[in-house]
Parts: structure tokens; C-alpha cells; sequence
């Protein structure tokens, strides 16, 4: 089970169900942000019975982190056709508040 998806993400950022110019990018970032959330805060997020199992937050988390990469110029400029689109964007800086997200998630133990 993916950490978010497509349409609790288009809600939460108020993208109406009827607007789909953004959702091919939004199915591409969902598993890259993913990954990226488990890379910085060094968790699988996986029960005991190998459930994905994602701490309170987290998907809000995944989510702003896709607003922000959907506004960066980085990515606007890029065709958004693969992973490595992603990783260049990150790569360019989180805004703090991402980073604070990011940091608070990594104080989650396990569960």
C-alpha cells in the first residue's frame, strides 16, 4: 500500500477530482516521495506481517512534499518522465518547513 494516493493527494492540496493536468506527475512523485520519506528517516514502515504501516503525519507529509516539488521550478522545467527528474529536484533544497516535517518523522518510533 502506497503512502498516499492520487486522489487523497489532489484533495488535500484542493486540486479539484476533475482537474487531471497534474495527475501523471502526482502518480509519478507518490513512490519517489515514498522512497525518499524511508532514505531520510531510515525506516521501512513495515509492520511485523510486512503491511506498510505509515506513522501519523507521514502521508501529510508525502503530500506537502509533492506540492512543493509540483511548484519547483526544477521540476516544472523537466518533463517529469522518470526518477531521476525527482532526485534533481530534491537535490536542490527542501523548504524548511519540508525539512521540519521530514526531521519530526524521524523521531517516530516504529510501530
Amino acid at each position: 500500500m502506497a503512502i498516499t494516493t492520487l486522489a487523497r493527494t489532489k484533495s488535500l492540496m484542493g486540486i479539484a477530482p476533475a482537474d487531471t493536468s497534474k495527475d501523471t506527475a502526482i502518480e509519478l512523485l507518490i513512490p519517489e516521495v515514498e522512497e525518499l520519506l524511508k532514505a531520510e528517516t531510515n525506516q521501512t514502515f513495515v509492520d511485523i506481517n510486512g503491511i506498510a504501516k505509515y506513522p501519523g503525519g507521514a502521508e501529510l507529509t508525502a503530500i506537502r512534499m509533492i506540492g512543493y516539488l509540483l511548484d519547483s521550478p526544477d521540476t516544472q522545467s523537466d518533463s517529469l518522465d522518470g526518477a531521476s527528474t525527482t532526485r534533481t529536484s530534491t537535490a536542490s533544497g527542501w523548504s524548511t518547513n519540508i525539512q521540519k516535517l521530514i526531521n519530526n518523522l524521524k523521531r517516530i518510533k516504529k510501530r
